[in-house]
């Protein structure tokens, strides 16, 4: 069993609050889609997703990204980085006032 950490610096803290963010929206968006799995089509819609379970999976990406490109990672190329900017920026572009 691990034991949990002490955030390091106020960055770390910011970065683990988005990280249970993130996780949140991806338990929701996971259990939609398994509610579409085992139900089908959502009852009250007759659309594959009742609750927003595309939305929150890309907003729980989005803030993953914001996690990952904030973090001092060496081993990343400029393209790579480059890649994860541009879908961050599409993520952005996409949530805009859904939430």
């Amino acid at each position: 069993m691990s034991a949990d950490l002490e955030p390091a610096t106020e960055a770390e803290k910011a970065h683990r609050a988005l990280a249970v963010a993130a996780a949140e929206q991806a338990a929701a968006g996971a259990a939609e889609l398994l509610r579409y799995a085992r139900e089908g089509a959502a009852f009250v819609t007759g659309e594959p997703f009742d609750d927003d379970a595309v939305m929150k999976l890309c907003d729980a990406a989005k803030m993953a990204l914001e996690i990952e490109l904030g973090a001092e990672v060496r081993d990343r190329s400029e393209d790579e980085r480059e890649a994860l900017n541009q879908a961050l920026g599409a993520l952005q572009r996409l949530l805009e006032g859904w939430a």
